[in-house]
């Protein structure tokens, strides 16, 4: 998928990924980050057990600063996997 980047006057390609792991780093004296992994398979997605735990990980993630492996996540959502359970998908712009 493509979109039109308004700064940059052109279009760049988006990736549709899956939160795959999500942790919080601690460094002393600093300021606690959260680091997030994405990858473009739902077979690896992270698993949220409820819809309201998934969509607080969402606005969680989408409060953050964050960039991965190259690539600015946007746009996190929710997915319902056919199990009954939840993943949280992001649009990956290149960063």
């Amino acid at each position: 998928m493509t979109m039109y980047d308004q700064a940059a006057g052109s279009e760049v390609r988006v990736i549709k990924s899956y939160v795959r792991n999500a942790r919080e780093m601690h460094k002393p004296g600093q300021q606690s980050k959260v680091i997030i992994e994405c990858d473009p398979c739902p077979e690896n997605a992270m698993v949220w057990n409820t819809k309201e735990e998934a969509e607080h990980a969402c606005r969680t993630f989408g409060s953050l600063d964050l960039s991965v492996e190259g690539y600015e996540p946007k746009n996190f959502r929710v997915e319902e996997t056919s199990v009954s359970q939840f993943v949280v998908v992001c649009d990956c712009i290149p960063g």
